[in-house]
């Protein structure tokens, strides 16, 4: 039971997955999406208990949001290189 100071959250790998897609959808450009997964990352390894952190459910979680920021880090890789172009084109 929780303590009245504290929230307890519960997650799966599906509620997860669904934020994210929510959170790429929101974000202005792949950077922000990117360094908001990047945040959740740091927010999941430091708040689950490092005990938890072998469990199939910790795993499939961080999987999820890997998965994610490897697809808005290229989507970043892709923006940048667009604008690179462009940049080098109007010179």
């Amino acid at each position: 039971m929780s303590q009245p100071n504290e929230i307890a959250l519960s997650l799966t790998s599906e509620n997860v997955g669904a934020y994210c897609q929510e959170l790429m959808r929101q974000s202005p450009n792949a950077g922000h999406a990117l360094a908001a997964l990047t945040g959740m990352q740091t927010f999941m390894a430091f708040m689950v208990p490092s005990g938890s952190h072998a469990t199939s459910a910790y795993r499939a979680i961080m999987g999820v949001i890997a998965q994610h920021a490897a697809s808005a880090r290229k989507q970043l890789l892709e923006e940048s290189t667009d604008a690179l172009v462009r940049a080098l084109r109007a010179r």
